[in-house]
């Protein structure tokens, strides 16, 4: 599926002030750009980044979110233009997972469809569980395929 963004929300109060995408891109040259959101889910015209994505390749981007400190939510706006580039991990900082479990953050994929809802995955552990564990310390292990390895309690 083709989207149009990929906004993230982190649900803690301090996070690190910079998101590490892991990008493939098979494709020509091309540019991603972070555009900081605001909580009513306005963009802010201050503190958006951009980032060149070298043609035929794969590797982690960094995004500096040190001059978006009003934002609530950071969008990466995918180019306009046919473009093949994906993402398969956006944490946080020097996290060592894929994707942002420590932020408990919500991530939101805007298809490119007209007509369609963002669909909106939890990134909280917890979400994982059911009660009475989801109560319990839980810390994501590995998340590297296509399952998540978790250790609940101590």
């Amino acid at each position: 599926m083709d989207f149009r963004w990929v906004e993230i929300e982190p649900r803690v109060p301090d996070f690190p002030k910079s998101i590490r995408l892991t990008v493939n891109n098979p494709g020509k040259l091309t540019r991603l750009e972070m555009v900081p959101v605001d909580g009513k889910g306005s963009p802010l015209t201050t503190g958006r980044v951009s980032v060149t994505i070298q043609a035929n390749w794969t590797g982690p981007v960094g995004l500096d979110l040190s001059k978006s400190m009003n934002a609530v939510r950071y969008r990466i706006m995918f180019p306009r233009t046919d473009t093949q580039l994906c993402i398969s991990a956006v944490v946080f900082g020097n996290d060592k997972n894929h994707w942002p479990w420590t932020q408990k953050a919500l991530i939101s994929f805007m298809p490119k469809t007209e007509c369609t809802d963002p669909i909106t995955v939890s990134f909280d552990p917890a979400d994982l569980v059911p009660s009475p564990l989801n109560k319990k310390q839980i810390r994501i292990l590995d998340d590297g395929g296509s399952s998540v390895l978790l250790k609940i309690g101590d």
